[in-house]
């Protein structure tokens, strides 16, 4: 039996049809059931906006309910803006609870067609694994140009097409103050960052300064500190469209620096030994630590280019910025 699939929405029907049309050429799509959750539209005090706003928002809910392909569909509209975090943490609660599983995926995720074969089958696989906390569909780009295995373990989780069990989502914690205490007292703080440049650190204490509202940073943080692991394929298999002029939490930078074509191929080697790839963290480490050292136009630059990389971190983990 296939995994339900799970994808947000808000207020971008443009690219939730891509997503869901992506979804519907994995041959899976015919028996899976596809929960879309759309969340509420935000209140504007400018009129113009605010009319904007809400047609974009019946937009994606007409779209969401007009989906084909799937086994059966339910739509979620929620009333009222709950934001990323809290709809996304939700509806994953919810689905999990009903069906133990899921297959997650946001309204700036363009699939594979071999995705969801994919997904079911390591969700499968690694099901009665305690120590495999999720499996991910992303990659980070160059992966590919490496001598990594056809699919590999890195410690913590993803937020880019992902898919977990109800067993890991019930550890998810969000306190944040609890987990970067828990960082602490075992040691973890330098190890959690992927690299002297890593950005896990800083967004998990904005997280609980109340600067941003992150979901994922709890989520990678939650399955860290229990040294649980999360399965990535060598050659990304989602590709991220969430760029653009529509964009709120991402740039040009962004873009250059995770940018991959998703269309990797279905692994077909899988790791029978529960435990983090070194070669996969070093790549990590390598990743965030590049450009790192060296700048064109010196320091003015190099200040630059570290708040593009930290912009784009906080979207690659699911960020929304609170307005100050």
């Amino acid at each position: 039996m296939n995994a339900p699939i799970v994808v947000f929405a808000y207020n971008r029907p443009d690219k939730l049809k891509l997503v869901l049309e992506a979804l519907r050429r994995n041959p899976e799509a015919h028996s899976s059931e596809l929960y879309v959750f759309c969340d509420g539209p935000k209140k504007i005090e400018e009129p113009l906006k605010q009319e904007r706003e809400i047609s974009r928002h019946s937009e994606v809910s007409n779209l969401a309910q007009r989906v084909e392909g799937f086994e059966r569909t339910r739509v979620i509209l929620r009333e009222k803006n709950l934001g990323l975090a809290r709809s996304l943490i939700a509806g994953i609660t919810e689905v999990c609870s009903q069906h133990g599983t899921a297959i997650v995926v946001e309204d700036d995720l363009v699939v594979s067609e071999e995705f969801l074969a994919y997904m079911n089958f390591t969700l499968q696989r690694y099901r009665n694994e305690p120590r495999v906390a999720s499996i991910s569909g992303y990659m980070y780009p160059t992966a590919e140009r490496t001598d990594l295995p056809d699919s590999f373990f890195l410690r913590g989780a993803e937020c880019w097409g992902w898919g977990t069990w109800k067993r890991s989502w019930d550890l998810f914690d969000s306190d944040g103050t609890r987990l970067l205490a828990q960082l602490r007292e075992h040691g973890l703080e330098t190890e959690f960052n992927p690299g002297a440049r890593g950005p896990y650190l800083e967004m998990l204490r904005s997280q609980i300064e109340g600067k941003v509202d992150s979901w994922a940073i709890r989520w990678h943080a939650s399955m860290f500190v229990r040294n649980m692991v999360t399965l990535y394929p060598k050659c990304s298999l989602v590709k991220n469209i969430g760029f653009g002029a529509d964009a709120t939490h991402t740039s040009d930078a962004a873009e250059k620096k995770y940018a991959v074509d998703g269309r990797g191929h279905l692994p077909t080697r899988f790791p029978d030994l529960i435990e983090e790839n070194a070669e996969a963290r070093h790549f990590m480490h390598n990743f965030f630590n590049q450009g790192a050292n060296t700048a064109a136009g010196g320091p003015r630059n190099l200040y630059k280019k570290m708040r593009a990389i930290a912009g784009m971190a906080l979207r690659a983990t699911g960020v929304r910025r609170r307005k100050p």
